[in-house]
């Protein structure tokens, strides 16, 4: 079980670069902190101002062109020979944006996932966890890592500044994608 963006896609990249061109005016480089766990933190907006930026980045035509993480593309390819690949990501529910997302990944990866869950930011993920049965989920949140634990699964977090203050030892911690399969394959 795979979440996208952090994990598989660089969302991060693709909406500061959608912010720089396309709303300059929210982009405040002397409080700017990419490291921050939220838009708001990172670009010093406000949430609403936040939430609107993501609105229109994931209906514009640069949400569907996001970039695999570094050495996504050859693990997910060996991920694939052993384990049934499925993803499950916040990035919205309307059929545009989920429309999107599978088309992304597809020409990201290719065929490599089976079921491609797509739910609103809002929602919860937990429902989804736990109706597989345990294997490993790879995330970039804490909250959503420790919701796979609840869910029998062995999770763990693609490591980044935002989720370094992880509370449950439980939860592994990699690089990338590539680590993980030099740990499980």
């Amino acid at each position: 079980l795979l979440d996208v963006d952090g994990v598989c896609l660089d969302w991060q990249t693709a909406i500061l670069d959608y912010a720089v061109e396309n709303h300059p005016h929210m982009v405040r480089h002397d409080v700017m902190n990419p490291h921050a766990r939220e838009l708001v933190q990172w670009l010093g907006i406000s949430r609403q101002q936040a939430m609107n930026l993501i609105g229109d980045f994931h209906y514009s035509p640069s949400f569907e062109q996001l970039r695999p993480m570094p050495g996504a593309v050859a693990a997910i390819a060996r991920l694939m020979e052993k384990y049934r690949l499925v993803a499950i990501t916040s990035c919205g529910s309307d059929p545009l944006i989920s429309s999107a997302r599978e088309r992304n990944l597809q020409w990201a990866f290719g065929r490599a996932f089976s079921e491609i869950h797509c739910i609103d930011m809002s929602d919860s993920k937990k429902p989804l966890l736990c109706s597989y049965a345990p294997t490993h989920w790879v995330e970039d949140h804490v909250k959503n890592a420790l919701l796979g634990l609840e869910c029998g699964h062995t999770s763990w977090l693609v490591d980044c500044a935002y989720n370094r203050d992880c509370p449950d030892k439980r939860v592994g911690r990699i690089a990338s994608l590539r680590d993980l399969c030099d740990i499980i394959l």
